[in-house]
């Protein structure tokens, strides 16, 4: 059969159109995990919103697989993700068989995750979904995530998701992580985002985990939002949690998913204060989303204070950077924490805070904990490498901090990037010697691949080793 001039233009609209309805967004407000432990993205913004919000920007293959996933403010790069405090990006390289995921900060380095890991490794089925998880340092060795966990061994439903997870150290043998969990049992909702885990010990029963807690239950809304959680021990009854002291939170988020509220409450169902005193917290936000002010309630729904403030005010520069915060009273206005009204922060190109000064109500300098200016100084991988005192005069100072007494410190790190040395200078650039170190100028740390330190040493000037323990 011949095709028609106006057939072939038909045809060719619908192949078009087929091609951009397969289009993935390139920028989302949130990022998840779901139950194939692939990262899905959550509000999608259009490439012209995204300009000046915080948010992740997802690169495409060919075959429309995610192979970076960047967070964004304001158009920069920037560390503080979802993934973790220093992680700007996540690499993701696709093999037969494996899906590599490589953590980058914003130098093209790889740090450490909130779990404490640089990578991880996925090892696939046959039909291309994650069975195994496996954990890697920067030097792509094997190594113990934040939970003391090498590799995590996952059951499958029908669907490829995960429904039960086990836990084994760097000999593949199966071990109880530092929470107390033997194995996770998993559960979905209808739209398929995780609604239950339960803990089970090395007898295969119900077992509460370090925070007493066995069940956790949680309720999602259709945007991957979750916006309750609720904690069960082994009777399966609501206990509180241990850490937070509290057995169900309560989320509110704004038309763009952002958190706007959390209420706490007890076993009993009523509203309760949680471990730091606060029953509601409430978030508000600039035009770009970004968080511009956070303040804390009691049970009766009024403003009460926390670590000396009822709420905290964030101005941001043109970069999206906190450069200066603001503590408030209960009465809304301006309030002074040890003479402290503001705190105000300077950066350098990359997003690192490079001066740190106290202030009062007029703006001027207020010396606290025996300095009011503190300065860091970078190395080209982004890790601190000098932090020095001034006071309110803008004179160098010397301050005591765990029992040691200094005007800078100098840090250095190991090939892991590892703390490697700690050493103390006074005010004349001399090294300080520290009473509490029996006369040393420096703490040194010798560790093993997994970054454990495995012996502390006390040096002196001369780079001899006074004690060691």
């Amino acid at each position: 059969m011949r095709l028609t001039a106006l057939s072939l233009l038909i045809l060719l609209a619908l192949v078009m159109l087929s091609g951009f309805s397969q289009q993935k967004p390139n920028y989302y407000r949130h990022i998840y995990v779901d139950g194939r432990y692939q990262i899905v993205g959550s509000f999608p913004l259009s490439d012209r919103e995204a300009a000046g919000k915080m948010c992740y920007h997802f690169i495409y293959d060919e075959q429309n697989r995610p192979v970076s996933v960047e967070y964004l403010v304001s158009g920069y790069l920037s560390g503080d993700s979802y993934f973790g405090k220093s992680v700007a990006s996540l690499e993701i390289a696709y093999s037969d068989g494996f899906q590599d995921c490589t953590f980058k900060d914003i130098y093209g380095n790889t740090p450490k995750d909130r779990t404490s890991v640089s990578s991880y490794r996925l090892i696939l089925n046959d039909k291309g979904h994650p069975v195994s998880k496996l954990n890697y340092n920067a030097n792509n060795k094997l190594t113990l995530d934040s939970e003391g966990v090498a590799q995590y061994y996952w059951t499958l439903d029908s669907q490829g998701r995960r429904i039960s997870s086990m836990r084994l150290d760097e000999n593949g043998h199966r071990i109880t992580d530092r929470s107390g969990i033997y194995t996770n049992r998993i559960k979905y909702d209808r739209n398929g985002f995780i609604c239950q885990r339960s803990s089970y010990g090395i007898d295969g029963e119900l077992s509460a985990d370090s925070t007493g807690v066995a069940i956790v239950k949680y309720t999602f809304d259709d945007m991957g939002k979750e916006i309750e959680r609720s904690y069960f021990g082994t009777d399966e009854l609501p206990v509180l949690d241990r850490k937070m002291e509290v057995s169900r939170m309560v989320t509110v988020y704004n038309e763009i998913g952002n958190p706007i509220e959390r209420r706490n409450y007890g076993t009993d169902g009523r509203i309760k204060l949680d471990s730091n005193g606060i029953a509601i917290y409430r978030i508000d936000y600039n035009d770009h989303g970004n968080y511009i002010r956070s303040s804390y309630y009691g049970t009766d729904d009024n403003p009460i204070e926390y670590e000396g403030a009822a709420s905290l005010v964030y101005i941001r520069d043109s970069r999206g950077n906190v450069s200066q915060w603001i503590t408030y009273g209960i009465d809304g206005n301006p309030t002074s924490i040890d003479g402290v009204v503001s705190y105000r922060h300077q950066f350098d190109e990359y997003r690192n805070v490079t001066e740190y000064s106290k202030h009062d109500l007029s703006g001027n300098l207020v010396e606290t904990e025996g300095f009011a200016i503190k300065r860091m100084e970078y190395d080209n991988k982004g890790r601190r490498i000098s932090i020095t005192h001034f006071d309110q005069n803008l004179e160098k100072c010397l301050i005591e901090s765990d029992r040691l007494m200094f005007h800078r410190v100098d840090i250095s790190y190991d090939a892991l990037g590892y703390d490697l040395e700690n050493r103390f200078f006074g005010i004349t650039g001399a090294p300080h010697p520290q009473e509490y170190l029996r006369g040393a100028v420096a703490i040194r740390w010798v560790r093993n691949e997994s970054g454990e330190a495995t012996k502390t040493q006390f040096i002196s000037a001369d780079g001899t080793v006074l004690h060691e323990f």
